[in-house]
């Protein structure tokens, strides 16, 4: 029987041996990677943990009040928080554009004033739109009724009031040929008085006038007969169709004394509308005109010495058409200063 039982020869020892040692050469390689993959693992937990913390710790303390962003810091806010200290709240300025001032390095927001801080946008002006705050002697006529603080002066019974549709229309009888209308006080100083009138006419009687505007008063209040009385506005001359400007000075509610100024008849349209304006500086008065309210003229300048100093100011109509005449005021705006501020919007 042959013999078949393996024969190992030195060489296939050694091969063997190579082997297992390349094996455990591998083995400890992936023993080492795996090692490190765990220490970079661990640390990355270590700083997540970290992390956690340090949001679980912020969140609290924000959540609190009591840390977090500096509570003490200059803050802008929209509205203003208990919390905080030296914040400045937009809620605090009113509706704008926003205005930064700077000083040493510490920015301050405030509402920027327009034609100062920066040119105004130009747009269509409006002669007729009141201020938002309109002084209280002042008066748009837009009430159900006349205003307390106005009295009518009406010595010859002439005169009858109403205030409707946004005017004031003072309703003059026939041959109402006396000065009626409304007045209050006028405070002492310098003053700038504008009045709008719309005008109509009734009449085309030969010869006959009608006339309106703002009038001066000497002393309505206590002497409605014997005041003495400016006049400024228009007068029409039905037959010829025109307007003029004129300045009229009565000794009392029907006794003309003078004209310090007739202004030239110009051609207007029925019905239409007039503006005037009386301005007075210390003992000087100066009259102005306008048919639009954009465009003025000045027409005269007056010594208040030589007639009277007002003690009241309103506006009044006078008329001998033969006819009853309206003249209605859209507005009477006073301002205490003989530097006009116009108007509109």
């Amino acid at each position: 029987m042959a013999d078949t039982s393996a024969t190992f020869k030195p060489a296939d020892i050694a091969t063997s041996s190579d082997a297992a040692s390349d094996a455990l050469s591998r083995i400890d390689i992936a023993l080492s990677d795996a090692s490190d993959a765990l220490s970079a693992a661990s640390n990355a937990l270590s700083k997540a943990a970290a992390a956690s913390s340090t949001i679980a710790t912020h969140s609290a303390a924000w959540a609190a009040g009591g840390g977090g962003a500096p509570t003490d810091a200059k803050y802008i806010v929209q509205e203003l928080h208990a919390d905080l200290s030296a914040e400045q709240s937009l809620g605090a300025l009113t509706t704008g554009l926003l205005l930064n001032t700077v000083t040493d390095t510490t920015g301050v927001l405030s509402k920027a004033t327009a034609g100062v801080d920066y040119e105004a946008p130009h747009g269509f002006f409006n002669p007729d739109v009141f201020p938002a705050s309109p002084t209280s002697q002042s008066d748009h006529f837009d009430d159900a009724s006349l205003n307390v603080k106005w009295t009518e002066f009406d010595p010859g019974s002439k005169l009858t009031v109403t205030e409707a549709n946004h005017c004031a229309k003072l309703a003059l009888t026939s041959n109402a040929a006396t000065w009626s209308g409304i007045f209050q006080a006028l405070p002492a100083g310098n003053f700038t008085i504008t009045a709008k009138f719309r005008y109509e006419l009734n009449s085309t009687a030969s010869g006959k006038y009608l006339c309106f505007g703002i009038l001066l008063f000497a002393d309505a209040t206590n002497n409605p007969t014997t005041t003495d009385i400016v006049s400024f506005g228009c007068y029409n001359l039905c037959t010829a169709g025109t307007f003029a400007d004129q300045i009229t000075f009565y000794t009392d509610y029907d006794s003309y004394s003078s004209t310090p100024f007739g202004g030239g008849a110009i051609t207007l349209a029925l019905p239409g509308t007039a503006y005037f304006r009386i301005r007075r500086n210390e003992t000087t008065w100066y009259f102005d005109t306008s048919y639009d309210g954009l465009s003025w003229k000045y027409w005269v300048t007056l010594a208040q010495g030589t007639y009277f100093t007002p003690a009241e100011f309103g506006i009044g109509g006078w008329q001998d058409t033969g006819a009853a005449q309206n003249v209605y005021c859209d507005w009477i705006y006073y301002q205490a200063s003989d530097n006009f501020v116009p108007l509109g919007a």
